[in-house]
C-alpha cells in the first residue's frame, strides 16, 4: 500500500483540522523538553521555594514547602470556649455570644502578654542577608520577638548551630522589619530556623492555649464577659428597673464581684499578681552589647552604630 508523502512539519486539513498547528511558546514548556524542535524555556521553582501549603507545578501535583512551621494546637476550639464560658457565667443573659468572642479575644490576647506563643519557623536562604520578617506567618510588630536564629539548619546533628547574638540583627527599613545577618549570607540550598514569640490564636478552627492553661484562660474571659454585664446593669436607666422590678444595681455588684473573682483565679494559677503586666516583648534589641569575649563587635565595631 502506497502512503502519501508530506513534509516535516505539514499537516493535512484532514488528519490535524484546519490552519496551522498551534504551539505552545518555548517560554511555556519545561527546559526538559522541546516544542516544535526548540528546547523549552520555563523554569519551574522548587518545593522550598514556594510558600507552605501551596499547590504549583503540572496539575497542581506539588506542595510547597517554604516556611515551614513547628507549633503546637491544642485539641480545643474557640467554640469550646464559648461553652465553657457560658456555663461559669449561666443564667437568661442580657447579652449573648458576640460579647462571649470579644471577652474571649481580650483573654487571649492578656495571655500572650503572660505567656506568649513560641513559634518555630525554617525559612529558605535566598543568597541575601537580609530576610523581611512579614515572611514569619504569626510575627507580629510591636509584639513578636525573635529568640534566637539557628544557621545552617542541620536536624542530622544533634548539635543546634545557634547564631550568637552578634551575628544577626533586627534591620529597620522604609519597607518594614527585616531580620539582618552580619557575617552570614544564607543560600538557596540552605535552611534558616528563627524561633520568636508571638500571639496566641484561638479560632473556629485552632487554638493554640495549651491544655494545663485552657482552664485558666476560660476563667479570664469569664471574668471580662462579667464585666461587660455589670456594665450593662450599671447603665441601666432607672425607668427599666421600675419596669422590670429589678434591681440592676445588685446585679452590677454581683456581676463585678463574679469578675474579680474569675481573674483572681486566673492570675493565682499564672503566679502573677492581680493587676501586674508583663509587657509584650519588643522587637528591637541593643545592638551595642560587646561580644561574649568582652571585646566590641569586628563586623560592625561600635563606633558605626
Amino acid at each position: 500500500m502506497n502512503y502519501p508523502y508530506f513534509p516535516v512539519g505539514y499537516f493535512p486539513p484532514e488528519a490535524a483540522g484546519a490552519g496551522t498547528p498551534d504551539y505552545p511558546d518555548a517560554a511555556n514548556v519545561l527546559t526538559t523538553d522541546t516544542v516544535n524542535g526548540v528546547a523549552g524555556t520555563c523554569v519551574l521553582p522548587t518545593a522550598a521555594q514556594v510558600q507552605t501549603g501551596v499547590a504549583f507545578g503540572p496539575a497542581a501535583a506539588l506542595v510547597g514547602t517554604y516556611g515551614t512551621l513547628v507549633i503546637a494546637l491544642s485539641a480545643l476550639t474557640r467554640q469550646d470556649y464559648i461553652t465553657a464560658v457560658s456555663k461559669l457565667v449561666g443564667g437568661e443573659l442580657p447579652l449573648g455570644e458576640a460579647e462571649i468572642i470579644m471577652a474571649i479575644t481580650k483573654a487571649v490576647r492578656r495571655y500572650s502578654i503572660d505567656k506568649p506563643l513560641i513559634v518555630a519557623e525554617d525559612e529558605t536562604g535566598n543568597g541575601s542577608f537580609d530576610y523581611a520578617l512579614t515572611l514569619l506567618s504569626y510575627f507580629t510588630d510591636g509584639f513578636s520577638s525573635i529568640k534566637k536564629v539557628e544557621y545552617p539548619v542541620d536536624d542530622a546533628d544533634e548539635t543546634a548551630d545557634v547564631l550568637q547574638d552578634d551575628a544577626w540583627m533586627i534591620y529597620h527599613k522604609p519597607a518594614g522589619n527585616y531580620l539582618r545577618f552580619l557575617e552570614d549570607q544564607p543560600a538557596s540550598t540552605e535552611t534558616i530556623r528563627i524561633t520568636y514569640t508571638a500571639l496566641h490564636i484561638c479560632n473556629d478552627t485552632q487554638c493554640t492555649i495549651p491544655a494545663s492553661d485552657e482552664d485558666a484562660v476560660q476563667m479570664l474571659a469569664a471574668a471580662g464577659f462579667c464585666d461587660m454585664l455589670a456594665t450593662y446593669y450599671a447603665q441601666t436607666s432607672d425607668s427599666t428597673i421600675m419596669a422590670d422590678s429589678v434591681d440592676h444595681k445588685s446585679k452590677a455588684a454581683e456581676y463585678a464581684a463574679r469578675a474579680r473573682a474569675y481573674r483572681k483565679e486566673y492570675f493565682d494559677h499564672m503566679g502573677i499578681k492581680d493587676g501586674q503586666t508583663v509587657g509584650a516583648a519588643s522587637v528591637t534589641r541593643d545592638q551595642d552589647a560587646k561580644t561574649s569575649h568582652g571585646l566590641d563587635h569586628v563586623t560592625h565595631p561600635r563606633k558605626w552604630r
